[in-house]
């Protein structure tokens, strides 16, 4: 994969970080490291797992909040894990955690492998939400594709009409009525292949929040000739 080894090492420090002091007033304490290839989201997980005091239901939908913390004053800015998740999120990753109070916290990082000798893909992306967009295309760039991201509705029309893309990943809600009007095609003159990225997305779309398994499965169901 390629990243900035410097604020990969951040993210990374900061769940290490994390770990050992959930583990301070533990009997055990234990932090296991690892890594592994998921093929089904053609992803590098790296995992950092402890057995400190785990984190309630209630506060694991909040804790990549900037500003929320659970320690004490003084103790913690409440900035670590919204920090990582940014890093991440800029890498095209995910960041996942599973925890079970009195038991252990495991934090997932999934960041996109790219294959040596795999097809090169022109890809255009373009969402309503400039973050969403911006991390698809971080995703399919991290797998090794030329992305061209769209800043708006007409700027998606114009690329994809003028250019040669073997896919797009297009948000239909900035089509409106105009579909006609948004035929783009390939080196080959064929149509351009769309996956479809609408909130309600239906078969061979993707919908928010987008992960790399749905991405992946998406790209590989439009182009198996590249796969």
């Amino acid at each position: 994969m390629l990243g900035d080894g410097g604020q990969l090492q951040q993210a990374l420090l900061n769940l290490l970080l994390n770990a050992e002091q959930a583990m301070r007033s533990r009997t055990t304490r234990r932090i296991t490291v690892g890594a592994h290839y998921l093929a089904d989201a053609d992803a590098i997980e790296l995992f950092i797992a402890d057995t400190g005091h785990g984190i309630p239901d209630e506060n694991l939908r909040r804790i990549f909040d900037p500003f929320f913390t659970t320690r004490e004053v003084g103790e913690g800015t409440g900035l670590g894990l919204s920090i990582c998740y940014g890093i991440v999120r800029d890498h095209g990753g995910q960041i996942l955690v599973d925890s079970r109070v009195e038991q252990g916290t495991t934090f997932r990082v999934l960041l996109p492998a790219r294959s040596e000798g795999a097809e090169v893909l022109h890809v255009l992306v373009a969402h309503h939400e400039p973050t969403e967009r911006d991390y698809v295309a971080a995703a399919l760039t991290g797998w090794g594709h030329s992305v061209t991201a769209a800043e708006s509705g007409e700027d998606a029309r114009v690329r994809l009409v003028g250019g040669s893309f073997d896919v797009a990943f297009l948000d239909q809600s900035l089509i409106g009525g105009n579909r006609g009007g948004w035929i783009g095609r390939t080196a080959s003159g064929e149509a351009t292949p769309v996956i479809d990225m609408t909130e309600a997305s239906g078969h061979g779309g993707v919908a928010p929040p987008f992960e790399l398994t749905a991405l992946k499965a998406a790209l590989r169901g439009l182009t198996k000739e590249y796969v």
